[in-house]
Parts: structure tokens; sequence; C-alpha cells
């Protein structure tokens, strides 16, 4: 069906509109690239979306609502009343100083680097799931550094055993040491998902190849409290990222991509998922 003159200068400009908004709430974060990958998105799609040439669908729309927590129905705002109603998001460009005053909990994951250099890597992380109790989850981990943070981001990637579907977990946290043990601080994206809370306890950071940690989190569909322990196997640094995704994903408890001795380790009691 063709559009009015009249419904196409309303449609062009609410996209004049939805793009300007959406491209200074990327430039309040590293950059439209960088957003992009935070969300998943196709970079040149997403490069549409800001430069007014294509609108998101609903499943983007969401992400991107989500990931600035925007309203959808907000887009539609001319641009000067969208970033005065908004304006309050720039608090995350300020430093680390300012952020404290709106944030106190982040001042305890600002310390010097230096304190979990050796934490820093890449890591498999393997655990025991209840939706799947035959096999064992694995996510490829990684640590690192910038300014006076550490942080980590997380991918699982695989095929859901029973019926072929997708699985496509991401995610993303702060980790802080204090004494000999790491807190982990973590979340999933860019839907909203459960925050996880893990510590980490190293008592000879010379032995860090395989490090057993306690997490505490919440199920995604029946909001069940989960404890379980996961085991983070160190791969070392700058490990090839697609070697990474390959070994990510959901893997039979039988499987030869997982060893004895970790397989061992992951059936006993320590390991098991338990529910509240």
């Amino acid at each position: 069906m063709r559009l009015s003159d009249h419904d196409f200068l309303i449609w062009a400009n609410f996209m004049t509109e939805f793009g300007e908004n959406l491209r200074w709430l990327c430039g309040l974060r590293k950059s439209v690239s960088f957003v992009a990958r935070e969300l998943g998105i196709n970079r040149q799609q997403f490069g549409r979306y800001v430069n007014n040439k294509s609108y998101p669908n609903t499943h983007n729309l969401i992400a991107i609502c989500d990931y600035f927590n925007v309203q959808a129905a907000d887009f539609e705002l001319p641009h000067i009343e969208f970033s005065q109603k908004y304006r309050k998001v720039s608090l995350l460009k300020q430093g680390p100083a300012q952020r404290t005053l709106e944030f106190p909990l982040d001042a305890y994951f600002r310390q010097s680097s230096r304190l979990l250099e050796r934490f820093r890597g890449d890591y498999l992380i393997y655990f025991n799931t209840k939706t799947w109790p035959d096999h064992y989850m694995i996510a490829f981990c990684r640590v690192f550094s910038r300014e006076d943070s550490t942080f980590l981001r997380y991918i699982i990637r695989g095929r859901e055993p029973l019926l072929g579907n997708r699985i496509l977990f991401k995610g993303g946290g702060q980790a802080a040491k204090f004494e000999h043990n790491v807190f982990i601080q973590s979340y999933s994206k860019p839907l909203a998902g459960p925050l996880v809370s893990e510590i980490i306890s190293i008592r000879d950071w010379k032995h860090t190849d395989l490090l057993p940690s306690r997490m505490m989190s919440t199920h995604i569909d029946t909001n069940e409290i989960l404890y379980k322990a996961r085991l983070w196997r160190r791969l070392g640094l700058g490990t090839d990222l697609r070697a990474g995704l390959k070994a990510s994903g959901l893997v039979r408890k039988t499987s030869p991509r997982v060893s004895t001795m970790i397989r061992d380790i992951l059936e006993g009691p320590n390991f098991q998922v338990h529910t509240v």
C-alpha cells in the first residue's frame, strides 16, 4: 500500500528522530560499533538504524531499549526533548570518582589492575545445568583490565540437544580481589537476565590452571535460586576467538572433549546444582 504524502512526511520525521536519538545514545558509549557488538546486532544493519535508513524489528528494538533503559515510544520525541529526558544517562561517561556518587558499589570494583594480573586471560568455564542434566555447559570467558578495573566477557554458543535450536548466551561483569578471593558480579545481555554472584578462592597464584568457584543466581524460567560450582580452566592469553567459540556450548558428559580429570571434578558432590 502506497503512503499518502502526509503519512510519508510523518514516517520520515519519525525515522529522523529515531536515528538522531539513537545516535546520541551511542555517543554516550565508546562507539557505534561497540554498541552493535554489545547488542549482538550486525554492524552494518545497526548503522542503518543510526543513519535513518532502516527501523529495527521488534526483537532488536526491545534489545536496544533494554540496553539503554529507554522506552520505545520515547524514540519518537524530538531530539531536544529526548536528550533532556535521558540526560542522566550521560553519567555513564563520567569518571570513576563521579560515578561513585551515583553507584557506590562501583567503588569496590575499582582497584589496581596489578591485583588481578595473574587472573587475566582466557578460560573455559564448565558447569552442570538443570535444564540439560546429561550435558555440561561450557562458556568461553575473557578476563581483561581497563584503567582501574578488571572486566570479563563470556559467551556460550551451540545447539539445544533435543530440537537443535540455537543457544546463545552472552554476558559480562567485573571482578575484584580481596585477600585470597576473587569476587565476580556478572549479568546476561542484550536482554535482561539474571545477575550472577561468584567467588573464586585462590591460595596459590602460581597454580591457576583449574579454578573452582561457587556461584549463586536465579533460573531464568522458574525463578528458583540456584547454587552451583563451576570449574574455570585457564587457556592462557590471546586465545583465538574462533577456537574459544567452537569449544563453548553444550557437551555430552561422555564426550571425549571433556577430560577424565575434569569429568571427575564435575561429577563430585560439590559441583551439583542445588535450588531453593
